[in-house]
């Protein structure tokens, strides 16, 4: 029997379903020993021991074990049990940076690129909340904390140029 699998896999799979409920079906593991880790997580910050915060969604009790085992002086993780949720808004943001980057080459500016971000979002939120995704959840670092550092940060998305 396999014991906790973290899945920090942000897409979906062709039928629409999150990463954690594809390893559950193909590793045929309970339910609770699949966690979704999400969040907003430059790998060169969490390298350097920069701060980062991220959300770990599944079972409470599997949650808190695994936190113990993994939380760190520089890497704090919240639990939370809208694990689904989480999934769906690591996926979703991607499109918003990836529409973000159109903005940016298309130089039309912060302040568009700003508005078109807060929309998405909003329209996101109001199709998904409490029927999906927690409303919680929405604001929580593995909402707008990942969506803003995928957005904005010249790490994150390809077309940010870096200096």
């Amino acid at each position: 029997m396999i014991s906790d699998v973290i899945s920090t896999t942000k897409g979906l799979s062709p039928e629409g379903h999150v990463m954690t409920d594809v390893i559950e079906k193909n590793l045929k593991c309970k339910l609770s020993n699949v966690l979704a880790l999400s969040g907003p997580c430059i790998a060169d910050e969490l390298a350097y021991g920069k701060p980062t915060m991220v959300m770990l969604g599944g079972k409470k009790i599997i949650t808190s074990k695994v936190q113990k085992i993994l939380e760190t002086e520089h890497f704090f993780i919240k639990n939370t049990t809208d694990k689904t949720g989480i999934q769906l808004l690591g996926f979703y943001k991607n499109i918003i940076a990836l529409l973000v980057g159109i903005c940016e080459g298309l130089e039309l500016g912060h302040n568009f690129e700003s508005s078109l971000m807060t929309r998405a979002y909003n329209e996101f939120y109001h199709l998904n909340a409490t029927i999906n995704i927690k409303r919680h959840t929405f604001v929580s670092p593995a909402g707008l904390g990942d969506l803003y550092v995928t957005a904005m940060s010249p790490h994150s998305r390809i077309g940010h140029s870096v200096i």
